[in-house]
């Protein structure tokens, strides 16, 4: 008996001694070996490591809900009952280090769903850029409305026609510490923008385009200054299809925290083409009626959450218009903007709109992330 009560002790402390080791030699993972996910705003706001990568990656875009009433700014066409659209905008933006500078990549893609069915902008790509310091080739917005800044914080921004959009490009960017910037652009255009049409007439037949068609591409070049007080810059275009130019001038002033103010110029060489009734776009760069136009505008914070946007502008063809909104912040991320829009044409050529004019309204509710 005495015999077997040593045997169990003996395999009693046996055991425990095993346990013991086992959990002193347990393997537990090395710190350096677990991946976190950590801020990295070296590239900016909202981007963020890939755990087991050297990228820093951002995931931004926004869903909207727009609605519009009254008569439609752009052509004084009626809304019979309110036009609405929701909208899905994603942009994924990837951002890493290398010998020769930061490598980026961003792509922008869109979906949008209108009065029962999708919209001809829906499910498209709509930018697609890799960078690589200052050297960018891909799908973009054309530098001639991107280098510039377009224009205020109006929904209706461009009654007035200022520039092409998206392009296949090839660009490089210049800039320095001390705020001066330099581009040059070389674009394939598209034929969406540039009003792409065959006008037949006695004696000829027109067709104006804006996709390049042979090796020489549209030459856009840029130059600007930024400071504290706000910036100015200067682009011009040159369009290798109608064999046309045009260039523009963009100053932005920042009277205080709450209050700025912006004024654009431009001038075209290209001549304006009418046909059944309406002013036809005879340039990827050049689409504001008559040879020259000017917008302007204004922004101001009244708090936190509220600020009122202002933009008139104004073309040789004799067409103004006019936008004001208030956009205000409900919750972070979510904000309502709404509009109010004039528009009035007086060119004699343009028949169809010759003193005519059209007003609406747009309301906008969008959250960003």
């Amino acid at each position: 008996m005495n015999n077997l009560k040593f045997n169990l002790t003996t395999i009693i402390l046996i055991l425990n001694s095993n346990i013991c080791y086992a959990a002193d030699n347990t393997t537990t993972p090395d710190d350096e070996n677990i991946h976190y996910v950590r801020v990295c705003d070296t590239y900016g706001k909202g981007y963020f490591t890939i755990p087991g990568t050297e990228s820093c990656l951002a995931l931004n875009g926004y869903v909207r809900f727009l609605m519009q009433g009254g008569h439609d700014p752009y052509d004084n066409s009626s809304y019979h009952s309110p036009v609405s659209q929701t909208r899905f905008h994603l942009s994924p933006k990837i951002a890493t280090e290398t010998e020769f500078g930061t490598l980026k990549t961003e792509a922008t893609i869109r979906f949008q769903w209108g009065d029962g069915k999708d919209s001809k902008s829906s499910g498209t790509l709509r930018k697609a850029v890799i960078s690589l310091g200052g050297l960018q080739i891909g799908l973009a917005n054309s530098a001639f409305v991107d280098f510039s800044d377009y224009l205020g914080n109006i929904i209706n921004d461009d009654v007035i026609a200022y520039g092409g959009a998206r392009t296949n490009f090839i660009s490089y960017t210049y800039k320095n510490a001390g705020g001066f910037s330099a581009i040059l652009s070389l674009e394939q255009g598209n034929n969406s923008d540039s009003g792409f049409k065959t006008i037949k007439d006695d004696d000829n037949s027109l067709t104006y385009g804006g996709v390049i068609t042979g090796y020489m591409p549209h030459i856009v070049t840029g130059a600007k200054y930024e400071q504290g007080w706000g910036s100015i810059a200067l682009v011009t275009a040159y369009d290798s299809i109608n064999k046309s130019w045009a260039g523009k001038t963009k100053l932005n002033l920042k009277a205080n925290d709450s209050l700025s103010f912006w004024v654009q110029g431009a001038y075209k060489n290209n001549e304006d083409i009418y046909f059944d009734g309406l002013r036809q776009k005879t340039s990827f760069y050049g689409q504001w009626g008559g040879k020259w136009a000017i917008w302007g505008g204004s922004a101001y914070k009244l708090n936190d959450k509220t600020s009122l946007n202002i933009q008139l502008a104004y073309d040789a063809s004799k067409t103004f218009a006019t936008s004001a909104n208030f956009e205000y912040q409900l919750v972070r991320g979510l904000i309502i903007q709404p509009e109010i829009s004039y528009t009035r044409w007086n060119d004699p050529l343009a028949t169809k709109l010759y003193k005519q004019d059209a007003i609406g309204g747009t309301v906008l509710i969008q959250r960003s992330f």
